[in-house]
């Protein structure tokens, strides 16, 4: 009953809207904004070994904010935004309850010692703000500007640790082989009418794993800003296992659709991008509500299980927002980090129900294998 009523009021609402009785938004920042509250809609990106001393490096870091000045660089310079940690593990992400005076911050910095000098440095950003992709590259500009002391090299094997948060969500975070999954697509895309990018040719290896039966993903896109709107993100989604009867054929009809849906969340003609900006002209609370109740509807247009790949970032620890995805959200940076071992891990950060956080490691080192 409540879902048909807020329908109703969204059909209401809607037709003065597009008469321009409000001002339009900017489809994806107002979607952000209604879905990505609190602390687990937060990312972080790290950057390892930098060349700087603990005692150094606010100044270092407010130098750096100072010479960027960027609207959210000037926001996040109103107020503390360092803390330091210490981790018996270098790799497991900072506690983000450790600074409750950090805790409200668009971007905060979290600085941890090197077993070699230098300090580590781990970015949490409030994603209703920013987004990952340009984050980065503010990212790897401070890096360049900082320097590094050493080559940092990261575990050869998916070591998984496991958090969980008052919301019931949990993370695991590790670091996976790629290489098998990445000789395979150079393999592929050599005979493909349609070359798949990692991400496509990722989502049709895990909709072959049991843990992602059904599943509907939605692959993150950066997309350009153009004539009318900012820079933003897109969605495409698709559900691989829907070719999978189409026998020596399916991978290519697969590619295929993949191909077209990028490019119309490229062009903003997708259907996400048309619910996003649909969405964005109602009131704040009518469209969070019709967001919420609309279950089957959501699920279709903006998928059930999300993955985002930041392909500079050496860690990038996923977001999920308070509704929505509720198969998970799976980070992925870099996959040519160099390994302790020899050769190149890639890291993965999962978020999801601790059930599907606690299946999703082994399915996902299954689907890199490529038989």
């Amino acid at each position: 009953m409540r879902r048909r009523l807020i329908n109703v009021l969204a059909a209401v609402c809607l037709p003065f809207a597009l008469l321009g009785l409000r001002k339009p938004r900017d489809p994806w920042r107002r979607i952000a904004e209604l879905s990505l509250a609190g602390d687990e809609a937060k990312f972080t990106l790290a950057a390892f070994g930098l060349a700087v001393t603990a005692d150094t490096l606010e100044d270092r870091l407010r130098d750096f904010l100072q010479a960027e000045n960027t609207p959210l660089a000037r926001v996040t310079l109103r107020g503390p935004f360092l803390t330091f940690d210490q981790h018996p593990h270098r790799f497991a992400p900072p506690d983000p309850g450790a600074s409750r005076e950090a805790s409200g911050r668009v971007v905060n910095f979290t600085a941890r010692s090197t077993p070699n000098a230098g300090l580590d440095l781990w970015m949490r950003v409030n994603h209703a703000v920013a987004d990952g992709v340009p984050m980065q590259e503010m990212l790897t500009r401070l890096a360049e500007n900082f320097g590094r002391v050493h080559q940092t090299r990261f575990p050869a094997e998916a070591q998984v640790t496991q958090t969980s948060s008052s919301r019931g969500v949990a993370m695991a975070t590790g670091f996976y082989d790629f290489q098998p999954l990445l000789q395979w697509r150079r393999k592929l895309n050599a005979a493909l009418e349609n070359p798949l990018g990692v991400g496509g040719l990722l989502v049709w290896q895990l909709a072959q794993q049991p843990e992602f039966a059904g599943a509907n993903f939605a692959v993150v896109a950066d997309i350009p800003e153009d004539d009318t709107f900012p820079r933003g993100v897109d969605f495409i989604v698709i559900q691989p296992d829907e070719f999978f009867g189409l026998g020596d054929c399916a991978l290519e009809a697969f590619a295929s659709e993949f191909a077209k849906r990028l490019a119309r969340a490229r062009s903003r003609t997708s259907r996400t991008f048309r619910t996003m900006k649909t969405t964005a002209l109602l009131p704040a609370p009518l469209a969070r509500a019709a967001m919420r109740l609309n279950v089957r509807a959501r699920q279709r247009t903006f998928g059930t299980i999300g993955i985002s790949i930041i392909k500079n970032a050496e860690v990038f620890l996923a977001p999920i927002g308070e509704f929505g995805f509720e198969r998970g959200f799976i980070g992925i940076g870099r996959m040519d980090l160099p390994a302790e071992s020899g050769g190149t891990v890639g890291a993965v950060s999962i978020k999801g129900s601790p059930e599907l956080v606690a299946s999703y490691p082994e399915a996902l080192r299954r689907a890199l294998a490529v038989q």
